[in-house]
């Protein structure tokens, strides 16, 4: 599960490069047994971001990611 999480981080961290400011969205479908070790390390690859918010995404979209899914949404600010 690291492994994935890290390749999930790095993939946000090379969109979110040229950004001077960013807002970040943890998104989650009930995974919570791996929702907290997720948030810090995102806070921990992007430390200073303008906001910070925890998403639970719609049955609509879980149903295609399955449960305990996990995943990063970023707005880039100039």
């Amino acid at each position: 599960f690291k492994k994935s999480m890290n390749a999930v981080i790095e993939k946000a961290k090379e969109f979110a490069l040229n950004g001077l400011g960013y807002r970040l969205c943890v998104l989650q479908a009930n995974s919570f047994e791996y929702l907290d070790g997720f948030v810090e390390a995102v806070k921990t690859a992007f430390p200073n971001p303008v906001e910070i918010m925890l998403v639970s995404i719609s049955p609509a979209l879980a149903v295609h990611t399955g449960q305990g899914a996990l995943g990063i949404g970023i707005q880039c600010i100039d």
